[in-house]
């Protein structure tokens, strides 16, 4: 709140690119401008997030590339 923004709860996702992206989704169309993402970030086959997050938004931290 110190610098204005003002926080969105979007809820724990279950681990599948479906709720993912409905989670994603659910912030976008509430107009967030950041997304922090605290956990199911890995490596490997398993890892969802980077590639739901690539297909609506661009990722300045991390390996989202």
């Amino acid at each position: 709140m110190r610098y204005g923004g003002l926080p969105i709860q979007l809820g724990i996702a279950r681990d599948t690119a479906g709720d993912l992206r409905a989670r994603l989704a659910e912030g976008l169309s509430a107009k967030a401008d950041l997304f922090v993402v605290s956990a199911g970030v890995s490596v490997g086959a398993y890892d969802l997030v980077k590639g739901v997050v690539r297909t609506r938004a661009t990722c300045i931290f991390g390996e989202c590339e």
